[in-house]
């Protein structure tokens, strides 16, 4: 991410981007990332609040230490999503570090994963799965009907001078609003994840497989038909790329499952 960002890379081995609108291979790396993150907050977050790792041993009772094993794991998300986004501003003044603090870039690449990241542990941990599947399906819609208030937000929370603006009225690639939708995706994963988990008569592997495949086909094939009224665009993080990367990702991880 070091290279990309900061030109480092030879033509040779570069994978492109869509300059505005459309997808290419290159489009889909963060969105493999924030959806493999979803998938691992599932996978680790079981396994933590089954086992209590981590946890403090002065807690009595099931509901006590049902308690403290979210809030021992919301200090270690909440530490970590701002250990990232510290990092973010940083990698933003590589490699030279001058940083000009009326003009340094508050938002960025590793600050979308850390908000992302902490949005959807928060979720988890506080939300039935019922409650994120219908979050993680109004967040697009709500965005996409935003228009240019994403804008106008970056703008009024952050200053024009800490925002990487391509033209005026064009948000920030990884604003704030986009960023919130871009946490759908994460959600999307860690749903993904919770479901390969279930292990029961009713969930085998193959069962499993098939459901996501029809999900992934659906999500697909929404966003194909979103892309008619709203093109898909990675620098937007519109609410047709959204679904159209959700569905990519879980077949990719079918695929090497």
């Amino acid at each position: 991410m070091i290279l990309v960002n900061t030109g480092y890379v030879l033509e040779t081995v570069s994978i492109p981007d869509s300059q505005y609108y459309g997808l290419t291979v290159g489009d889909l790396a963060m969105p493999f990332f924030l959806f493999i993150i979803g998938v691992t907050i599932a996978y680790s977050f079981s396994n933590r609040l089954k086992t209590g790792r981590g946890l403090r041993s002065e807690s009595h009772g099931k509901e006590d230490l049902g308690k403290e094993y979210k809030h021992t794991l919301l200090v270690h998300t909440t530490l970590r999503s701002i250990v990232l986004f510290i990092l973010g501003i940083l990698l933003d003044s590589f490699p030279y570090y001058n940083i000009n603090l009326g003009t340094l870039r508050i938002t960025g690449p590793l600050q979308r994963i850390a908000i992302c990241y902490l949005i959807a542990s928060l979720a988890y941990l506080y939300l039935k799965p019922r409650y994120r599947i219908v979050l993680a399906l109004v967040i697009p819609i709500l965005y996409s009907l935003s228009g240019n208030l994403a804008y106008r937000i970056d703008v009024l929370v952050f200053g024009i001078n800490h925002l990487l603006i391509y033209s005026v009225g064009t948000p920030d690639p990884e604003g704030l609003l986009s960023t919130l939708a871009a946490s759908s995706l994460v959600l999307i994963g860690c749903l993904v994840g919770e479901y390969l988990l279930q292990n029961d008569v009713l969930h085998n592997t193959l069962d499993k497989i098939v459901k996501l495949i029809l999900v992934a086909s659906l999500l697909i094939s929404v966003g194909a038909v979103w892309n008619i009224w709203q093109p898909t665009s990675k620098v937007l993080w519109t609410s047709s790329f959204n679904f159209l990367v959700a569905g990519i990702s879980i077949l990719v991880l079918l695929f090497f499952k």
